[in-house]
């Protein structure tokens, strides 16, 4: 049900805490139990599903105000890439990118424990996932075709502080768990 989707997302660890992994700062909310009780499409990909939910869960917080959600970036009507929220917190405006992956271990890919995780279909990983969040994803708060739109909402990209929610299901091989803790 999509109750329990729900509740398997809030059970998703993120991926750290407390620091900051590639720069990048982990978005921090209560993880309350609730009651998901809004209509949503099963037929969505796995991002927009979870967007669904982070919106719900940040709804339910009283420190926390949704500005926009899903924001398009566009040159010329090509889209160049899209924010996920603008949100204040506690009165302190943010860019959230909000992320649900998952991940297999793989010892033989690449030289460093970070590039150990890949995806499921070998296509990706999470090496690949935090570059793009630091070279595209993030930066695009600060292009000039961002602007006009942070204007229009009375922001200055200068104010806004940028984080991310990056869950994260990690799967290692039989027996290695131990190994690689």
């Amino acid at each position: 049900t999509t109750q329990q989707r729900f509740e398997g997302f809030l059970n998703t660890p993120v991926l750290w805490k407390d620091l900051e992994v590639y720069h990048l700062t982990q978005f921090k909310i209560e993880q309350e139990p609730l009651s998901f009780d809004q209509a949503i499409d099963s037929n969505q990909r796995l991002g927009k599903y979870v967007e669904r939910f982070v919106s719900y869960q940040l709804s339910k917080d009283n420190s926390i105000k949704t500005i926009a959600e899903n924001i398009q970036i566009s040159k010329n009507k090509i889209t160049l890439g899209e924010l996920d929220c603008i949100l204040l917190k506690d009165e302190k405006p943010i860019h959230l990118e909000i992320i649900y992956k998952f991940y297999l271990f793989d010892e033989s890919q690449g030289k460093d424990p970070l590039q150990h995780w890949i995806g499921p279909n070998r296509k990706d990983s999470l090496v690949e996932k935090l570059d793009k969040l630091q070279q595209k994803q993030l930066p695009l708060l600060y292009s000039k075709e961002c602007l006009e739109y942070l204007q229009s909402i009375d922001l200055n990209a200068k104010d806004i502080e940028q984080q991310v929610y990056f869950k994260a299901q990690l799967f290692v091989p039989f027996g290695m768990k131990k190994e690689i803790q």
